[in-house]
């Protein structure tokens, strides 16, 4: 079954935590004891990040994280199975997986890589899923959403023209695809006036080469962003957020 898209919308707490500057305590996680090691640290903003390590019962190491005020996830998280390899490493914003979340098999090979992005610091959105054999290493064609999307001309002047190049590959959708480029905020939220000028793209190959316009006219670095949609058939006025992308350019 191809898995689609998994949203989630409750921030992570770690509520069996509860250790002061170098202290240790015993935390419970189902039916095993762990053993987590904490460290407090004041910041640049005055907030205080603990970084913990976490132990299985028999001493090896299980897991890294760190928390921002001692109760949010924020920053890199990695997991190890019992023999030492990693078993998965992921970065927090806020409680929320954000970027690329890595997993391996308990004997190194690549098990998938997944792709999240934070929409208004609400929800945690599942961008992209790759999944891999654990003999072959081989991609599982059958259990796989995923775009590709570059900007060949990095390095602009105020109102040239940008190329893009953009890959789907999906197997659950067709020609009813489409991008929607625009003024979107890093939370992908666009002001009344922008949103009447974003493009619209149809997406009727695998890979298609294309021209855009940008409307920011700061200098320096930039980001252009978009969101995937799938227009209903039945009714092109109805469209589903499938996917979202961005990519840096500079106006020089």
């Amino acid at each position: 079954m191809v898995i689609k898209k998994l949203i989630f919308s409750s921030i992570i707490i770690l509520g069996l935590i509860a250790c002061t500057s170098d202290s240790k305590v015993i935390a419970d996680n189902g039916d095993e004891l762990y053993l987590v090691q904490c460290k407090d640290s004041l910041n640049i903003i005055k907030r205080f990040d603990r970084y913990c390590e976490k132990y299985y019962p028999t001493g090896e190491l299980r897991s890294k994280y760190t928390t921002r005020d001692s109760l949010i996830l924020s920053g890199s998280y990695r997991n190890y199975y019992k023999n030492g390899q990693l078993q998965d490493s992921c970065e927090y914003l806020s409680g929320f997986k954000y970027g690329t979340f890595n997993s391996y098999y308990e004997h190194g090979n690549p098990k998938s890589v997944e792709q999240y992005v934070v929409l208004d610091y609400k929800d945690e959105y599942l961008n992209q899923y790759i999944e891999y054999d654990s003999i072959t290493g081989n991609v599982n064609e059958e259990n796989l959403f995923t775009y590709f999307f570059e900007i060949k001309n990095k390095l602009i002047q105020e109102g040239d023209s940008i190329e893009v190049i953009f890959e789907f590959d999906n197997p659950m959708y067709g020609d009813s695809v489409f991008l929607e480029i625009g003024n979107y905020d890093e939370s992908y939220m666009i002001s009344d006036t922008d949103a009447s000028n974003t493009r619209i793209i149809p997406v009727d190959n695998l890979i298609k080469t294309f021209k855009f316009i940008p409307s920011s006219k700061k200098k320096g670095e930039n980001f252009l962003r978009g969101i995937i949609h799938d227009f209903k058939i039945d009714d092109n006025s109805t469209k589903e957020r499938l996917y979202y992308f961005y990519v840096y350019y500079e106006i020089t």
